[in-house]
């Protein structure tokens, strides 16, 4: 059994089904438009035109896929100022996206060693893992060395800007 609805044209193209397709036999749901939730058409949060567009206002999507035990979830939440996508697993991994910064957070699995998080902030220029700075912005060098008396100097400089840097504590 189908519902097919035709626009009250004669001789006019179907514009929706559900139930069996009326061409192919297939079994679902097809229409030309398509508005889901809201109260009706004009505060929708789910929007689908005839070309294929889909539009997703206000609303949260949230894509879990679960194999041997493990699942992986998508998160895209633009209500969530601090986290608005989240990419995370069932043992506690994940990475955020935000406007600030990218943190990823391992929960102790081998693939980033012993590193538990680590955190690239575009606001701090820096790269940080743990918390700890690891990489800054960039440094002026120490310069060329013109004698042996000034080695010292340039040295010290070098250690100054690897610090500065976050290279080196």
């Amino acid at each position: 059994m189908a519902v097919n609805i035709i626009s009250s044209a004669s001789g006019a193209p179907l514009i929706a089904w559900m139930g069996h397709s009326p061409s192919t036999g297939v079994q679902g749901f097809w229409s030309q438009r398509t508005w889901i939730g809201g109260t009706s058409e004009v505060n929708a949060p789910l929007v689908s035109d005839n070309s294929g567009n889909l539009t997703i206002t206000n609303a949260k999507i949230e894509v879990t896929s679960t194999s041997g035990g493990f699942s992986k979830t998508v998160t895209i939440d633009p209500a969530g100022f601090n986290h608005p996508v989240v990419v995370a697993n069932s043992a506690g991994s994940s990475v955020v996206l935000d406007p600030q910064s990218v943190t990823i957070t391992d929960s102790g699995f081998t693939r980033f060693d012993t590193v538990n998080s680590c955190q690239i902030a575009t606001a701090g220029g820096s790269v940080r893992i743990n918390g700890t700075k690891v990489l800054g912005a960039q440094q002026t060098g120490p310069g060329n060395s013109t004698d042996s008396t000034d080695v010292a100097i340039r040295f010290n400089n070098l250690l100054t800007a690897l610090r500065t840097h976050g290279l080196i504590t």
